[in-house]
């Protein structure tokens, strides 16, 4: 038996943000936050059963992305992106490219 976890892309950077200074603001409002950056780059955010990434895994721009069907971590990590960067949120959750 198989379990499939799909990956949905919830909005994409309009500009490039500093790396750093992106994992540093997340790390300001989430405990549990891990990030690298070799060639492409990647930050995850988790609390409990929930998780977003922002990557450029499959796109330029970072995109922010979930695998949880739980959207709460999802909403409240966009509130504060927007805060502080262009977003392009979509209106409907994307599937990820390599889905």
């Amino acid at each position: 038996m198989f379990v499939v976890i799909l990956t949905m892309i919830y909005a994409d950077f309009l500009e490039q943000p500093d790396f750093h200074k992106l994992a540093a603001l997340l790390q300001e409002h989430y405990r549990d936050v891990r990030y690298d950056q070799q060639g492409d780059a990647w930050i995850w955010i988790e609390n409990r059963d929930m998780k977003v990434e922002i990557d450029t895994f499959t796109s330029v721009q970072f995109q922010v992305k979930s695998p949880s069907e739980k959207r709460l971590l999802v909403v409240k990590l966009l509130e504060l992106l927007q805060n502080r960067y262009k977003l392009n949120v979509y209106a409907e959750p994307e599937l990820e490219a390599h889905e």
